[in-house]
This record gives structure tokens, sequence and C-alpha cells, in this order.
């Protein structure tokens, strides 16, 4: 069993005037009822799970210290590795990849602040239809003191109502850490929806991690990564402090 550490940092939150999300390739726009399952799916903790990080061998890559540490629910010992493609954008990264045992098809989208800390992600694919996102715990600190408690069937101040995005949800939050890295992404067994995403200062969601395994990260072509389109402005979706 490989078992794994992680120190919590705790640090002044970050503004920001906008940041820029993207498209998610949901199949469908959730009625406000499954939300709700979307924001209970993202409280559940992992017993067991197998962890992918980006080869050392790739550490000149300028997307390799953003690159995702993935974690995939339930997976055995050596499991084979997806082939993680990224794309450097105007305000952050995405990363992409399909995993080969599944087929199953995830990605990740970082837009980051002037001072390359993350402050928000948008995940790829959910199954529900949701576009779901994270955010950075200074942006829902300011949206609270702004707009005061969340909307009605919202978790967070920063979330805008159920009537005005309701495939929006944001999934957690994320506290800052002490250097601009990657994040952990959580993946369910099964359609590999993102479960959480943490910066790597958070405290670990899973109980035993079975394996660390590398994965080839390698640069991509923008227009091969068809899921993620001209991006809207950020505060469409979210009532930004």
């Amino acid at each position: 069993m490989l078992s794994i550490v992680f120190t919590r940092f705790i640090a002044a939150a970050t503004s920001v005037l906008a940041v820029i999300a993207v498209s998610c390739a949901g199949d469908a726009t959730p009625e406000p009822a499954d939300l709700r399952a979307v924001y209970d799916r993202t409280d559940r903790d992992f017993d067991s799970a197998v962890m992918f990080r980006p080869d050392d061998a790739h550490v000149d890559l300028p997307g390799f210290l953003m690159a995702p540490l993935i974690v995939i629910e339930n997976g055995e010992a050596g499991r084979p590795a997806p082939e993680v493609a990224y794309e450097q954008t105007s305000d952050g990264w995405i990363y992409r990849w399909t995993d080969p045992v599944t087929d199953h098809t995830q990605g990740l989208r970082v837009s980051l602040g002037d001072d390359g800390f993350p402050l928000a992600y948008e995940v790829l694919h959910d199954s529900s239809g949701a576009r779901l996102l994270f955010v950075e715990i200074g942006l829902e600190e300011q949206a609270g003191e702004r707009f005061g408690r969340p909307l009605d069937g919202r978790r967070y101040a920063i979330e805008r109502s159920v009537e005005e995005t309701p495939g929006v949800a944001v999934g957690g939050l994320l506290e800052p850490g002490s250097t601009p890295l990657g994040p952990f992404v959580y993946l369910w067994e099964d359609k590999h929806d993102v479960n959480v995403v943490l910066c790597r200062c958070m405290a670990p969601r899973v109980y035993d991690i079975k394996d660390s395994i590398p994965y080839v990260l390698t640069p991509s072509d923008p227009s091969s990564i068809d899921d993620f389109s001209e991006p809207p402005v950020l505060s469409d979706l979210l009532r930004l402090p």
C-alpha cells in the first residue's frame, strides 16, 4: 500500500477581476433536482484508488507544473496509464485524457490569476449534463461578503440562481497552496465523472492509494480539443465579487 501524507496550508485569498471558463461537453442540462445529486456526490470519499502522476521525464515541458494528479476510484495496481494532452490558453491550461481501460474521456481547464495560482477549474464532461466548476476559496469568501448567503438551491454564495444557470454547479472550494501546482482530480470508477478537485495542500479524500503510476504528458494542438470551445466570461456563470 502506498501511503501519502499531505500538509494543509492556510493562506490569504486571492482577488480577481475576471477569468475565463469554457463550455462543458455534458449531454443535457440537468433539472434542479439533479444538481443536488451532483453536490452530494462531491462529499463522498473513496475507500481505495490508484493515482496517475506526470512522468518526471517530462519535467521540462511547459505544462508539467500544472498537470493534474488523477485519482481513479477502486483502480488496481499496475493499471495502464492514460496519455494526458495539454494546451496553454490565454488564462491558464487545458488538460485532456482518455482512460485506456474504460475508454472514458475526461479533462480539466484551469484558469490562473495574475500571481500564477489557480482561481477556477472547469470539468470537461459530467454524465449528468452539469457544468461542474471548482473555485478558489477566496472567491467564495468575497462573494459571501458582497452577496450574503447562498441562493435557494445553491451550496455557495458565488453561484448564480438555479433559474439563471440551471446547469451550472460549483462542486467545491480549493484552498490556496504555497506553490502553484496541478491539482488532484478524483474520478468515479463507473463513468469517470469528477468527484472533487483538490489543491495538493488539502487533506486527501481517499483512504488507500494502491499505486502511483506515471503518465505521459504531451503537448496538443488546441483545435484537437473540440470539447473546449471559445469560452464565455466566468462572470456569466458565477456571481464574481
